[in-house]
């Protein structure tokens, strides 16, 4: 998952090879919905890692991702050769350690224009469904973006937590920018979520809101904001489907 609303596709290995682990594949793919045709997918940096069953990915505060697992390093010490009494646990010498210990840091390229990140000041700790809030944001830079990311839950390389929203900015007010939680759980369950502001499409360091259930709490907007085609009954921006894992 990009902190833009780009697709993040993890390596993997061959389809339909899973059990034997065949040639893991260590590029990144980068999937942008809104690309013409025949250009969504860009291929980027390869992955120093292979990843493979067991494996999985996930989104940081920072707006890197990280990638950790896999358990078929040493294939032929589960296939053909495992049994469940010599091999898991691994036993009489038999199996070696089939399973990746390392963890790997993917830099995407919003992160590597050169350009200064915009910064959140101030954030609620907490929100519930609906409420119109505000943050606080560094005032010499210009917010065109706020993105609301779900924390993760992640196993057998599929994300099943996975949400992304984009939020719609009501108004500017100085260093102030008033923005609308999603309005009920189907769209947005409640717990924690990463958010996002971005200048030019450089992301900020995150902060995270813990989102309830519970009555509507509104801030008032001032009238001399800068309003932002301000519509109150409408959460705007794109609610995506999420992400491809490339296994």
């Amino acid at each position: 998952m990009y902190v833009n609303g780009a697709a993040f596709g993890v390596a993997g290995g061959n389809q339909g090879e899973v059990q034997y682990a065949h040639d893991p594949v260590l590029a990144a793919d980068l999937h942008d919905p809104f690309a013409p045709s025949g250009k969504q997918w860009t291929t980027l940096a390869n992955a120093t890692v292979s990843r493979m069953y067991h494996s999985g990915a996930l989104l940081l505060e920072t707006g890197h991702v990280i990638t950790f697992g896999s358990e078929m390093h040493n294939v032929m010490d589960y296939y053909p050769l495992r049994t469940a009494s010599t091999c898991f646990p691994a036993t009489e010498n038999v199996c070696t350690d089939a399973f990746e210990y390392q963890i790997e840091r993917f830099t995407p390229p919003y992160l590597l224009t050169g350009k200064a990140r915009p910064i959140i000041h101030d954030a609620p700790e907490s929100l519930t469904h609906g409420s119109i809030f505000h943050i606080i944001v560094e005032s010499s830079q210009a917010i065109d973006r706020v993105t609301f990311i779900r924390y993760s839950t992640t196993t057998h390389n599929l994300n099943t937590d996975q949400r992304f929203i984009e939020l719609e900015i009501l108004a500017y007010f100085g260093s102030k920018i008033y923005l609308q939680m999603p309005p009920n759980s189907a769209i947005a369950p409640p717990g924690n979520w990463h958010l996002f502001i971005l200048s030019d499409g450089v992301p900020s360091i995150s902060k995270t809101i813990n989102l309830q259930n519970g009555p509507v709490k509104n801030v008032d907007i001032p009238r001399e904001s800068r309003n932002n085609a301000m519509n109150l009954g409408r959460i705007g921006g794109n609610i995506l489907a999420l992400i491809f894992w490339g296994f």
